[in-house]
């Protein structure tokens, strides 16, 4: 990846951070203006539930991602469940040998119609590119989506997803 687009990539992030921290204060406006309008004490406001990333993917569904809790404790602000997947794949392949484990699963990871992981967008109907050469079909309802990525994906490389943690929120 070139300077610019890791530029591009920070700035996207960052930008992302800042629009999710002032909705989040923009809920809490809202719904103090509202109590306060029917004579009620305003509620704290509900930030996100975390549950870890390898919890039963059904309790994902009917929700949207706050943020990205790593077991080092950093944080990224994401807003949709691709991003998830984007992230946590792009932190897979910076640990060392998983790049090369990805690309030797590439092509025999597979759904009933498509290829899950593959060396080219050919096929796929929403590509996820992951590094040159390297792409993940995202093209699924939440449930879905989150076990492809760790238990066909992340659990058939052997990558140890157990420490990340997502904030959610219902929708």
């Amino acid at each position: 990846m070139d300077l610019l687009q890791e530029l591009e990539t920070a700035r996207q992030r960052l930008l992302q951070q800042v629009n999710t921290e002032f909705d989040m204060l923009a809920e809490k406006v809202r719904l103090a203006e509202l109590a306060s309008a029917h004579g009620e004490e305003p509620r704290p406001v509900d930030v996100g539930t975390v549950l870890p990333l390898g919890e039963n993917t059904r309790l994902f569904k009917g929700t949207k991602p706050l943020k990205l809790i790593f077991p080092d404790q950093s944080q990224v602000f994401v807003t949709s469940w691709k991003q998830v997947v984007a992230e946590v794949l792009r932190r897979c392949l910076a640990q060392p040998g998983m790049e090369a484990a990805l690309r030797r699963e590439a092509g025999n990871i597979t759904g009933r119609s498509r290829v899950l992981l593959a060396e080219s967008a050919e096929g796929m109907r929403s590509p996820v590119p992951l590094a040159e050469g390297l792409y993940m079909e995202s093209h699924f309802d939440t449930e879905t989506l989150l076990s492809v990525l760790t238990r066909r994906i992340l659990g058939q490389i052997g990558y140890d997803y157990s420490g990340i943690r997502v904030s959610i929120r219902r929708t």
